[in-house]
């Protein structure tokens, strides 16, 4: 992990808090909850100390739901339907 990936680590959180809490809106939670995602990322990228961290969208996508955000969550911010 280098400076680049945690500066990444620490917008995508930010950007997981704006989005949980309400964009652009003050709310008392916003840092615990921005902490915490960030956190949860970095121990993610700890436990797997081979993982290969990038801007590929299936990188991101596998790292959130490691996270522990849910597969509907994540595939819905990609624009993605399960197929019946």
């Amino acid at each position: 992990m280098n400076r680049d990936d945690i500066i990444r680590m620490a917008e995508e959180a930010d950007a997981y808090a704006d989005k949980k809490l309400g964009l652009g809106e003050w709310h008392p939670d916003k840092h615990e909850v921005r902490d915490e995602h960030f956190a949860k990322l970095v121990a993610a990228a700890q436990r797997h100390p081979g993982y290969i961290m990038g801007e590929h969208w299936l990188q991101a996508a596998y790292m959130r739901i490691c996270t522990g955000e849910t597969e509907a969550e994540v595939m819905a911010d990609y624009g993605w339907q399960r197929e019946a």
